[in-house]
């Protein structure tokens, strides 16, 4: 007896380019998506739990310590220049600020910011405390010297802000008078707009 064999045709759908396009996409989402739990898993897994760091560890050294900065507010409030001083010291900046005497001249002025500065360099050495080098950062120095908690000049008075800064890549310090504006004509048209006169008060429309 003959044996008959049925042929069996496989049909074997063929994937457009569009096709490949959607799985390429599904895969791509797919494996974002894993590395997004894998992240939100992590950070479960450290939750509660208190991440300390220091941006100068192993750096700044030598420290400020408490006693020099209790030695220079000392000889701040010494100074017969100085009426009211603050020294804070916050991270990677010693910030000193200095009221002075409001009938001392703007000779008098420069001078006391150089002073102070000479009193923070015999606690702390500038070249020590305040200079990086290639292996170390230091610390960063800022003075502020004025003659008045009111910022206002009058026909008597001149007001007068200084600032010193000396941070720990320049070579030397610098003073700035941030009292004086830079563009004084701009400075004069913010105050106008800030400050109207009565006139441009009184011709304001009202409903």
């Amino acid at each position: 007896m003959k044996k008959t064999f049925t042929k069996v045709k496989k049909f074997f759908k063929k994937i457009t380019i569009g096709g490949w396009i959607l799985i390429l996409s599904l895969t791509i989402v797919i494996s974002f998506g894993a590395v997004f739990v894998w992240f939100i898993y992590d950070a479960s897994l450290s939750t509660g739990t208190i991440i300390s760091g220091n941006r100068f560890k192993f750096e700044l050294e030598p420290k400020i310590e408490a006693a020099k900065l209790e030695e220079l507010r000392t000889a701040l409030d010494n100074a017969d220049y100085s009426v009211e001083s603050s020294i804070n010291q916050r991270s990677g900046s010693l910030r000193v600020t200095v009221l002075v005497r409001s009938d001392m001249t703007d000779v008098e002025l420069q001078t006391a910011i150089i002073a102070i500065k000479d009193l923070i360099n015999t606690s702390l050495p500038i070249e020590t405390y305040f200079t990086s080098t290639a292996d170390v950062k230091m610390y960063d120095l800022e003075i502020h010297v004025y003659n008045s908690k009111e910022p206002v000049s009058t026909e008597t008075f001149k007001y007068h802000y200084f600032i010193l800064v000396k941070n720990s890549v320049m070579k030397s310090w610098s003073i700035q008078e941030v009292s004086v504006p830079v563009n004084p004509e701009l400075a004069a048209l913010l105050r106008a707009q800030l400050n109207p006169t009565d006139d441009e008060t009184d011709a304001t429309p009202t409903e």
